[in-house]
């Protein structure tokens, strides 16, 4: 199991709208944006449910 992934990139305006885009249908989306990192809400819930949806 996963607890947290770190993903680096050179664009992070741009990665930001990729990621927010790529994970909107399990409900994930910016939370908190400093200068050199994004932190998203609720992922780490919304992909253990995912998980038990598909046992």
């Amino acid at each position: 199991m996963l607890s947290y992934v770190t993903i680096g990139v050179t664009d992070l305006e741009k990665s930001e709208a990729f990621y927010n885009e790529l994970l909107a249908p399990i409900g994930a989306k910016t939370l908190i944006k400093m200068e050199r990192i994004i932190y998203p809400n609720h992922l780490k819930m919304q992909i253990q449910r995912l998980a038990r949806m598909s046992d």
